[in-house]
């Protein structure tokens, strides 16, 4: 047992038990044998916690997670890391164990008096089991929408587990990892041009959905295309394969022989498209740089891929000749994983870092992978998060004020805002989905982030200042992403959570019909 005269930091109290973690002795505790407690190093220290995978600081721990290296070096044991909401409370009222009796007045999140306020999906007159207020237990002046004058079941009657933070509120903007790309990153939303979806957002019928294929942004390098010694070939194959598979190739660039250059590019592409494809430069030459490139821009280290060096002896055979170029091909980005995606065993696989696939210039060769990448990006979601749904009955002007808010607190998730006309209940759908890249976009939400048109009027007339003082600034919208920038899936998903509950506690009471997760479109 520790105890602390005058108040302590959590880190140093950390440090403190940590440090003095000796084990007990039974000699006479005296000066001599403190001290001779203090020459051994004192034992490994572990503390066990209730932190579940979805948590906000729950990051990428398992079971056992050593501490954070700006910590004192101690072991978190986490038992249920895996367990859901749900199995949580089972847990509990099967061996009827103690617990707050706020969760049985409707909280199913706990955190400060400011932030914390009963889950909306537990208010009894929202769970519509009977019109029957009485029956339902709420107050008699309960306005019949799940307001302040309505009652809770309690937090183990949630139907929807995921919806366990939704009685938290977020009310100050999320910080970034640590760099913002530009203004550019707020999400348009409500303006007259949204698509209109269909009357019945139930109906199984044709519709436009809040899905698609990733979007494409292809490199081609060589100094060979830039000096007009042989022609690029590789960027119609790819627009024809990308096309026949639906998937949209949003844009294509041309770089030379160059590091630095091509790790600037990788970079600027990440910001605009969801995936990057490269296709030249992963040679055992001087000139083939690219891989070293791409391990620049995501901030990975070159590491030796065990996988590819195995499969280079196959392929080439163990001769000694050959050593120093099968090293060079097989030193990797640590974020590289081989991708064989056509089922033949002979096979030669495709290289992928991150949202970077890394392909050969050759064109034959570049062709067939480009085809079979194609197919693979059709069939697959590459990094995204959980998604949501929140079916509204109320009209859509009704919600601006609220959804603007949050979309402003919330940069790493892009927002879609749909009206329904005449549909009996459903009045408009709120979408939410996170971002694969800090300040980028997400493709189905709509490609180019738009500013409001006074920011934007705001920006030119700054702009046209500048221009007037001759004062040369880069333009804004070609800040770089660095690596750091890019969000885990973990990531997003606790950037969505986040957002999704500062919304439903933003919008008017008893506006929320439900709130559907991973859903693949509008109706």
């Amino acid at each position: 047992m520790v105890s602390f005269e005058r108040g302590i930091g959590y880190a140093d109290g950390l440090q403190l038990l940590v440090e003095t973690n000796y084990p007990a002795v039974a000699t006479e505790d005296t000066e001599d044998s403190r001290s001779s407690r203090r020459k051994q190093p004192p034992h490994p220290m572990a503390f066990i916690l209730g932190t579940r995978t979805g948590d906000p600081n729950a990051g990428n721990q398992g079971i056992w997670a050593p501490s954070s290296h700006y910590l004192a070096p101690f072991m978190r044991v986490n038992p249920v890391i895996s367990w859901s909401y749900g199995q949580v409370w089972h847990f509990l009222r099967l061996y009827q164990l103690p617990y707050c009796k706020l969760y049985d007045q409707g909280y199913t999140s706990l955190g400060t008096v400011k932030d914390t306020v009963p889950c909306p999906a537990l208010a009894k007159s929202n769970l519509k089991e009977t019109d029957d207020k009485s029956r339902q237990g709420c107050n008699a002046d309960c306005d019949g929408k799940g307001g302040k004058n309505c009652k809770y079941w309690p937090a183990y009657m949630l139907r929807d587990w995921d919806m366990e933070r939704a009685g938290r509120i977020v009310k100050k903007p999320q910080k970034p990892l640590e760099h913002t790309i530009s203004e550019s990153s707020s999400t348009a939303s409500l303006s007259s041009n949204v698509e209109k979806a269909k009357e019945d957002p139930d109906d199984d019928g044709g519709s436009a959905t809040t899905q698609s294929s990733a979007v494409v942004g292809l490199i081609v390098i060589g100094d060979e295309i830039l000096k007009g010694l042989t022609a690029d070939t590789n960027t119609f194959a790819a627009a024809v394969s990308l096309r026949q598979h639906n998937v949209p190739l949003a844009r294509v660039s041309v770089v030379s022989d160059d590091g630095d250059e091509i790790a600037t590019e990788v970079r600027r592409m990440q910001g605009l498209c969801d995936v990057v494809i490269t296709s030249g430069g992963v040679g055992p030459t001087h000139d083939d740089v690219t891989i070293k490139s791409v391990a620049l821009a995501l901030g990975d280290d070159l590491v030796l891929h065990q996988e590819m060096a195995q499969l280079l002896i196959d392929k080439m055979g163990d001769n000694s000749d050959d050593e120093s170029a099968r090293m060079k091909m097989s030193t990797l980005p640590s974020s590289s994983k081989l991708r064989y995606l056509t089922g033949d065993p002979d096979e030669w696989p495709i290289l992928q870092c991150r949202n970077v696939y890394i392909l050969p210039g050759v064109p034959q060769f570049f062709e067939s992978k480009v085809k079979a990448l194609a197919t693979h990006l059709l069939s697959t979601e590459l990094e995204r998060s959980i998604t949501y749904r929140v079916v509204l009955s109320c009209e859509e002007s009704a919600i601006v004020e609220p959804l603007n808010g949050v979309v402003r607190r919330h940069p790493a998730v892009s927002f879609g805002s749909y009206p329904f006309v005449d549909h009996p209940e459903c009045k408009t759908v709120v979408t939410l989905e996170g971002r694969l890249i800090d300040g980028g976009y997400t493709h189905t939400s709509g490609r180019f982030l738009r500013m409001s048109q006074s920011a934007s009027s705001a920006l030119v007339a700054a702009d046209l200042d500048r221009t007037s003082r001759n004062i040369v600034e880069p333009p804004r919208r070609q800040s770089l992403p660095p690596a750091h920038c890019i969000y885990s899936k973990k990531q997003m998903d606790v950037n969505v959570e986040l957002a999704l509950s500062d919304l439903l506690s933003d919008l008017p009471d008893g506006s929320v019909l439900r709130v559907e997760e991973n859903v693949t479109s509008l109706r």
